[in-house]
C-alpha cells in the first residue's frame, strides 16, 4: 500500500533498517517502522559510489537513534564493522534468500510515497527463470531495496510486546 508523506507516522512502538552496500551498485537505505500491528517502510538512502565514510557521514543524517537495530549484508564485514565503530547498531543479516522472501510476502507494508527506488523495485521484482520461462525460486539481481527489506524483516525478533504480527 502507497501512502502519502503526510500519512507516514513519526513515531513508531520499534524501528530497524537494512542496508545494503554497493559502489557501482547503489547503497540502500530503507526504514521499517511498527505502529500499530502495521509495518511502515520508507527509502532512506539510494546511491551509487559511496565510499563508508560517505555512508555513515548520509546515515548520521537520516538516523535519529543510532540504537535500533539495522540489518546490513553480511558479505561486507569489514564494512559492518567500521559502521559499528561510528556507534551504529549494526549486525550482519541472515541471508537465506528464498526464506526471507518467504518472510517478506506475508506481509502487507505501508510505503512512503517519497520511496522511489523502493516501490520501482516492488513493481518490476522478479524471479529468475528457466530455458522454458518457468519461473525458479531464485530473485534476479539488482533489487538492492528489496534486499534491505529481506534482511531487516527476516534477521529481526521484534522487542516490542506491541508487534504482534509475526
Amino acid at each position: 500500500d502507497i501512502i502519502p508523506e503526510s500519512e507516514f507516522p513519526e513515531t513508531f512502538d520499534e524501528v530497524i533498517y537494512g542496508l545494503d552496500f554497493g559502489y557501482e551498485n547503489p547503497s540502500s537505505l530503507l526504514m521499517i517502522g511498527f505502529k500499530d500491528k502495521q509495518i511502515y517502510e520508507k527509502e532512506l538512502l539510494y546511491e551509487k559510489h559511496l565510499t563508508n565514510s560517505q555512508l555513515i557521514d548520509k546515515m548520521n543524517l537520516v538516523i535519529t537513534n543510532k540504537n535500533n537495530n539495522i540489518y546490513a549484508d553480511s558479505a561486507e564485514p569489514d564494512r559492518i564493522t567500521e559502521i559499528r565503530m561510528a556507534g551504529y547498531n549494526i549486525r550482519p543479516a541472515q541471508k537465506d534468500v528464498q526464506d526471507g522472501i518467504d518472510c517478506v510476502l506475508r506481509f502487507r507494508p505501508k510505503i512512503a510515497n517519497s520511496s522511489e527506488n523502493h516501490l520501482r523495485e516492488k513493481r518490476t521484482y522478479k524471479r529468475k527463470e528457466d530455458k522454458n520461462g518457468n519461473s525458479l525460486e531464485e530473485p534476479l539481481p539488482n533489487f538492492h531495496s528489496m534486499d534491505c527489506e529481506r534482511y531487516a524483516l527476516y534477521s529481526h525478533k521484534p522487542t516490542s510486546a506491541a508487534i504482534a504480527i509475526w
